[in-house]
């Protein structure tokens, strides 16, 4: 069985920001490592832009299906993330997760200087070097 759990439009380029602040949101919701949330985040990101630019509009899914974390885009795109889930994903109530993204969706405007700070700092962490530019700061 699968639950969707965020069915989000495609429509303009501010969407693609949209795209990765909430699969950034799931990801960690879930219980996702630091890793794989910016990998979610990218990835639902690079799904939503390629899908943009073939189509005037489509629909971003996220999906819980057997344990696993599902990302594609409709319609027509034949890309699709999926991850399993790590133990507290596995935990939660797919309702819970819906009502849990939906609450985040209301709660949380998308803001693109703290996407930025979220994407640099994964960049950073990945690259190691993260505690030199706090150092030097």
């Amino acid at each position: 069985m699968s639950t969707s759990i965020l069915a989000l439009p495609l429509r303009r380029r501010r969407d693609l920001l949209a795209a990765r602040q909430r699969a950034r949101q799931i990801a960690s919701l879930l219980g996702f490592d630091r890793d794989e949330r910016a990998v979610v985040a990218a990835t639902a990101f690079e799904f939503a832009r390629l899908t943009l630019e073939e189509r005037d509009g489509a629909t971003l899914h996220f999906v819980l299906a057997a344990d696993r974390l599902q990302v594609f885009a409709e319609p027509g795109m034949s890309f699709r993330l999926e991850r399993p889930l790590p133990e507290k994903g596995r935990a939660m109530c797919a309702e819970d997760v819906r009502w849990a993204v939906q609450e985040l969706q209301m709660l949380t405007p998308i803001d693109l200087f703290e996407e930025v700070h979220h994407q640099n700092q994964e960049i950073l962490l990945a690259l190691g070097v993260r505690d030199r530019v706090e150092e030097a700061a």
